[in-house]
């Protein structure tokens, strides 16, 4: 994912933890979605 904009569901762990993750993976951006009503 070097360079690329990462989706993720909100889902269960924390915004931190994705962010950390999709650092690590060298993403340029997080966009994370809301799966909750």
């Amino acid at each position: 994912v070097t360079g690329d904009v990462v989706l993720v569901d909100r889902g269960n762990c924390t915004f931190t933890a994705k962010a950390n993750i999709a650092e690590d993976a060298g993403a340029m951006a997080l966009l994370v979605t809301n799966n909750r009503e």
